[in-house]
């Protein structure tokens, strides 16, 4: 995870590649702690060995080292560049030059 990407959304997706590929529990601290870089990457070297060890320990490291809440301007489980790809993505799919004339793309 490095400076420019969401904390937020790169934890999901995470927690979403690990449990689609069925990654042991005990297992997924030490695979995140790859993936991490600048403050992420100090917040998990602060943690005691046996915390920096569980996934949940820490993703709460991570949230709180970057200091997000509910409380930072956007609504609890609201993910706005989540919401955004899926825009972008949906509106490619309808793009599609096979499926659809420039007319019907400009109606």
């Amino acid at each position: 995870m490095g400076p420019k990407d969401d904390p937020e959304a790169f934890l999901l997706t995470f927690e979403q590649v690990a449990s689609a590929t069925r990654w042991p529990p005990k297992q997924q601290a030490t695979i995140l702690a790859r993936y991490l870089t600048g403050t992420i990457q100090t917040a998990y070297h602060g943690l005691p060995t046996i915390e920096a060890q569980d996934y949940g320990r820490v993703k709460a490291a991570v949230i709180n080292m970057l200091d997000i809440t509910p409380g930072n301007g956007y609504l609890p489980g609201f993910r706005p560049q989540i919401i955004a790809q899926e825009m972008k993505d949906t509106c490619w799919r309808w793009l599609q030059t096979d499926r659809h004339s420039a007319t019907e793309v400009a109606k």
